[in-house]
Parts: structure tokens; C-alpha cells; sequence
């Protein structure tokens, strides 16, 4: 049972934003849609006239010797197709970007992750939600780590309203949830000091059996922290650490007292 936000499927060509409410709130957050495809690869190919055998050629040139980790020595040329779209590409242009490379992908999931993990250094969350996207239409496995890779992505480019988006669809997705991608989502309201959804994240983590740790109150602090107010990052330094059994860290403590120096 999930409290992020949930929304019913639809039929869509893109990545989907619609609101969706937390309980009874106020607050309104966007939740993305991933449209299951309405026809498979093989079928795709097939009314198009062409055979994915060069793609999985590819995949298997790719892949690592048997009981060896793969190890990648150069970008993946996808990536630098994707890097050259900008930050706002539509999913028609992801998809093209991606080219056959996609296909391949469903040989290894390390390959998604290795271009989706680049993204989020590059501070691109909408292209991350667009591969996920296009993942989902080519029928391949979205699994945790590459939700965590576009969590971070969202982060890093300091879109907290897409990566509650992505949490609140991982359920539907049947990702599970974990403390690590509720962490990610938590810093990423920390990162534009949006406090009060900071605060509603670490209220409902226990809610759907994630406990929050030090890395989550410390996130919230330093949200509070960032919007000046000090008696509620006082109120976490008091309160929820304690009930964490979990001493501060010196991060804790710089998060309150630059709250109340401000």
C-alpha cells in the first residue's frame, strides 16, 4: 500500500504530468504516467519492415565475458545523442536519440543505468523520465536502480515536482520503494528549500514501512533551514532524531544553527 500519489493508467504518446493530491491536503503534486505500449517491439518491426537482429549484434558485442562485471571504457554513443537534445526534448526526440541502442538494452539493464546515472551528473531529469519512458513503450524492465538513477537526476537538476512524480508512480510500476529513492525525493525538495513538502515526505515514509533515517531528517533540517525557519529545524534536531535512536551528525546541528542565524 502506497500514500504517494496514484493515478489511473492512460493511453498517451508522452510522458504524461497530471496533478494528483497528498490525502486531504492542499498541497497538490504531479505524478508521471508511463503509458504501457499498445503493440510490442517484434510487432513494431514487423509492420515497419525491420529486423532487430543488428541490435542485439550490437548488445552481444557489448556484453562482458562470462563472470566479469561490465565495465564501460567509453560512453555509450546513445548518451551523446541524448546530451545533444537539450534539457526539454520531446519523447519523440528521446526515442530517435536512443535509435536501435534501446533493444540492446534489454540484454543488460547495466546499460540503462550507465546512461541514466550520466544524465543525473549532467542535471538532466526530464530526458531521465524520457528513457524511462521510452523503456516502458519498448517493453523493457524498469527496475530500482534505474528509478534511483532518475531520482537523481531530478536532484541534481533541482526538480522536486518531477521526482515526486517518478515516487509516486514507482508502485504502479511495481518498483518498491525504498529509503534510498524516498532520501533522494526528500533532497530534492531540500535542494530549492520547499520545506512544507519535506516535511509531508518524512511524515508519510512510515506509512508506507520505510523508516527514515538520519540522511532524511538532516534533509529536512537543511530545508527548513534554507526557507528561515528555525523552530522547525529546532523541532527535528528535538524530536525526530531522538526518535530514531540516532545521534546527531555535525550536518544536524549546522542545519539548525544557520536556521536560527538567519
Amino acid at each position: 500500500r502506497s500514500c504517494f500519489p496514484q493515478v489511473a493508467a492512460r493511453p498517451a504518446s508522452d510522458v504524461l504530468l497530471c496533478m494528483a493530491p497528498v490525502h486531504a491536503s492542499t498541497v497538490w503534486l504531479p505524478a508521471v504516467i508511463f503509458p504501457l505500449p499498445a503493440q510490442t517491439t517484434a510487432r513494431r518491426h514487423a509492420h515497419a519492415g525491420v529486423s532487430p537482429e543488428p541490435a542485439q549484434q550490437r548488445a552481444a558485442l557489448r556484453q562482458p565475458p562470462a563472470g566479469r562485471l561490465p565495465v564501460q571504457r567509453q560512453p555509450p554513443p546513445e548518451l551523446a545523442r541524448l546530451l545533444a537534445l537539450g534539457r526539454a526534448p520531446s519523447l519523440a526526440e528521446v526515442r530517435r536519440a536512443l535509435g536501435e541502442e534501446l533493444e540492446g538494452w534489454g540484454g543488460n539493464p547495466t546499460f540503462p543505468t550507465v546512461v541514466l546515472s550520466s544524465l543525473a551528473r549532467n542535471s538532466r531529469p526530464l530526458v531521465a523520465l524520457r528513457v524511462l519512458a521510452c523503456m516502458r513503450d519498448g517493453l523493457l524492465e524498469v527496475d530500482v536502480f534505474h528509478c534511483g538513477a532518475a531520482l537523481s537526476a531530478c536532484e541534481k537538476g533541482n526538480r522536486w515536482e518531477l521526482a515526486l512524480g517518478l515516487l509516486g508512480a514507482m508502485p504502479e510500476l511495481k518498483i518498491p520503494l525504498s529509503i534510498v529513492s524516498s532520501n533522494a525525493a526528500v533532497s530534492a525538495c531540500e535542494k530549492v528549500g520547499h520545506w512544507r513538502m519535506a516535511i509531508e515526505l518524512l511524515r508519510l515514509m512510515p506509512e508506507v514501512r520505510i523508516a527514515p533515517d538520519v540522511v532524511s531528517c538532516n534533509a529536512v533540517m537543511s530545508a527548513c533551514e534554507k526557507a528561515g525557519r528555525w523552530q522547525l529545524a529546532l523541532g527535528q534536531l528535538a524530536t525526530s532524531l531522538p526518535e530514531l535512536r540516532a545521534e546527531p551528525q555535525a550536518t544536524s546541528c549546522n542545519a539548525a544553527i544557520s536556521a536560527c542565524e538567519k
